[in-house]
């Protein structure tokens, strides 16, 4: 069996991805593999047809990989997550585009107010809008962030869509 992605829904080489896409799992079809890639670059090769794939599972482990990530505190590792040209928004508005400065906005974070962190995801919801595009809310929890003075904050509890 071959299948085979119309032109039209192929993303362009060049498009930057967005906080909201580094969620979504992409699927590219080359005859009967079909290659997970997470952002730009291979995870794997399925010898499966694309019927057979569960993109909620593929973008549930991007969530557990930062995660992870966080928790390590590994900030290259977390940059990893995103597109060369990526861009990241926290919470309070702050951004930074491109791996590299994404990678080093964390190294501050980890070094400093979230030396100390652990993440848990409490609930994870996937709605799939297309094949290639998905909604996707997490609630998380956060222990151990310092504030300015360096005293410890409450565990926070949020929602990131």
């Amino acid at each position: 069996m071959t299948w085979e992605l119309s032109p039209a829904l192929r993303p362009p080489r060049h498009a930057s991805i967005s906080f909201c896409e580094y969620l979504c799992a992409k699927l590219l079809p080359f005859g009967h593999n079909v290659w997970i890639i997470r952002f730009d670059r291979f995870i794997s090769s399925l010898p499966l047809p694309c019927s057979m794939l569960l993109p909620e599972e593929s973008i549930r482990e991007v969530v557990k990989d930062c995660m992870d990530a966080w928790n390590k505190h590994d900030a290259k590792a977390l940059a990893s997550l995103y597109a060369e040209d990526g861009e990241f928004t926290s919470w309070v508005g702050q951004g930074t585009s491109g791996r590299d400065a994404i990678e080093k906005y964390h190294e501050r974070l980890f070094a400093t107010r979230f030396k100390m962190t652990h993440q848990t995801t409490e609930n994870i919801k996937v709605r799939l809008i297309k094949p290639d595009v998905a909604s996707v809310d997490i609630w998380w929890n956060m222990t151990g962030a310092l504030d300015d003075s360096g005293q410890l904050r409450p565990p926070r509890r949020a929602q990131l869509t």
